[in-house]
């Protein structure tokens, strides 16, 4: 139900969600079939390989079992719910959408409940999955639960896991979104920068032209599963993001976040209206805005201005 939302805020297309809202609500009802404690249980598997995973081919060393598997998925969940709510509203069906709110708020609160640990500020095992996936999903109750677990996050990705990325096919997205949210531009260029095991540099030094399916290229060589990776690119570092009140594009943000010793950012984004263009080089910053859209632009943390359709220098 992930993917329908998303294709309407890329593509401002609300064809997947009319089509299937109603079998994801059925798959909500499988679930919740499936969580007898409020939390999701694995399913039997059958005959279409429906497994229970949580994150997967994580580096080594990186616990993702236990009580890793279902606080993830509770997390997958509850940003679920908060999609479904999204989608409701937009197909007009408003007490539907307070219901998936308030199954959403119930949920992250027995997650916080079964799987936060108050002494070390971490959720379940404790992993740089675990700890995103909570902050993305809005478990944490207050500000200064959620500025614990923040940081725990940042000093563990630099101590425990010595400033290498620590995640597997799952874990990549959402992390990678967490950092974009967070802003944690130099977190993930530290991370991405290291050349040995686990990471991308160590794959390119072992002859990959595409992405592993696993850390070490133990399985297939040729896979998707950890592309989720170029969202930062072009919506951290070239600052393009969508605006779901407007979707396809049709108003956009433009926020790079800087990252050190990096001389120049170029990144083009195709759009429903026309390419999204940014060029950044020694202060300044180059902008396409295409015909039909509007942006929102940052380019500094003291103001920021829409500009209409057009080609504009921004200092």
């Amino acid at each position: 139900m992930k993917a329908p939302w998303r294709t309407y805020v890329n593509y401002g297309n609300r064809t997947l969600i009319e089509r299937h809202y109603d079998l994801m609500c059925s798959w909500l009802t499988f679930v919740e079939r499936n969580s007898p404690d409020g939390l999701p249980q694995p399913w039997a598997d059958t005959e279409r390989r429906m497994w229970f995973l949580g994150d997967w081919l994580a580096p080594k060393g990186v616990d993702v079992g236990g009580e890793s598997v279902l606080h993830v998925s509770g997390c997958f969940l509850a940003e679920c719910l908060a999609d479904m709510e999204q989608m409701a509203r937009l197909l007009g069906r408003d007490t539907e959408a307070k219901l998936f709110a308030q199954r959403r708020e119930v949920l992250v609160a027995t997650i916080h409940r079964r799987f936060y640990h108050p002494e070390s500020h971490t959720y379940a095992n404790g992993t740089p999955l675990d700890q995103s996936y909570a902050l993305l999903a809005g478990v944490p109750p207050d500000s200064v639960t959620r500025s614990a677990v923040r940081g725990q996050l940042i000093s563990d990705a630099y101590s425990r896991y010595n400033a290498h990325i620590a995640v597997g096919l799952m874990g990549v997205p959402v992390f990678t979104e967490w950092c974009i949210r967070d802003r944690q531009a130099e977190l993930m260029a530290t991370l991405l920068r290291q050349p040995d095991y686990p990471g991308y540099l160590d794959m390119m030094a072992h002859g990959a032209t595409t992405t592993w399916e696993s850390w070490d290229g133990e399985r297939s060589r040729v896979h998707n599963c950890y592309n989720g990776i170029g969202l930062w690119f072009y919506q951290a570092m070239a600052g393009i993001r969508p605006d779901s009140s407007a979707p396809g594009y049709r108003h956009f943000f433009v926020d790079p976040q800087p990252v050190s010793d990096v001389a120049w950012v170029r990144a083009t984004k195709p759009t429903p209206y026309g390419d999204i263009a940014v060029a950044i080089e020694g202060g300044t910053m180059k902008l396409t805005v295409p015909v039909g859209t509007t942006a929102t632009v940052f380019p500094n943390t003291d103001r920021e201005q829409t500009l209409p359709a057009g080609v504009w220098e921004i200092r």
